[in-house]
């Protein structure tokens, strides 16, 4: 009879674990859409660290970042499109992660590791050189570039 029992409470911890699993998957699955939302638009590049060092600020319009809530991305120099793929976000990382499949463009097949912060209409993005491993901080010490963006409003 006790055998029975314990069983019966291990089937019982065993399922209020799986709900739990559930749950925690679902929080997860929300706070992706969540971001994938925040970050869909046009961002245009607003500064650019690289080695460590700030950039001159570019002009308008040099580069922009344009990511859809379905996960593609384009990335625009000039206006004209120079690569595109797919992204994804883990916003329960801390820094929170950004990794880019990128499908055309001079890495063609490569995929990119970032970290990222969003505040409203502004990003910041660490990226690793495509096909090696993500930075370690927002601040690119190692990573090869560190770029900031705002978001263009629509009127």
């Amino acid at each position: 009879m006790l055998r029975v029992k314990l069983l019966s409470l291990g089937l019982s911890l065993l399922v209020f674990g799986l709900a739990l699993t559930g749950r925690a998957e679902e929080a997860r699955d929300e706070a992706v859409k969540k971001e994938m939302k925040a970050f869909a638009g046009t961002w245009d590049l607003t500064g650019v660290k690289e080695g460590g060092k700030e950039n001159p600020p570019p002009p308008p319009g040099a580069l922009q970042l344009v990511f859809a809530e379905d996960g593609k991305y384009t990335e625009k120099v000039s206006g004209k499109d120079s690569e595109s793929g797919t992204f994804s976000v883990d916003p329960s990382q801390t820094p929170k992660h950004l990794d880019l499949a990128i499908a055309e463009g001079m890495d063609k097949g490569k995929k990119q590791f970032a970290l990222y912060e969003l505040k409203g209409d502004e990003l910041k993005i660490a990226f690793a050189e495509p096909g090696k491993k993500r930075p370690a901080d927002l601040a690119g010490k190692d990573a090869a570039l560190v770029v900031t963006f705002k978001k263009k409003t629509t009127k």
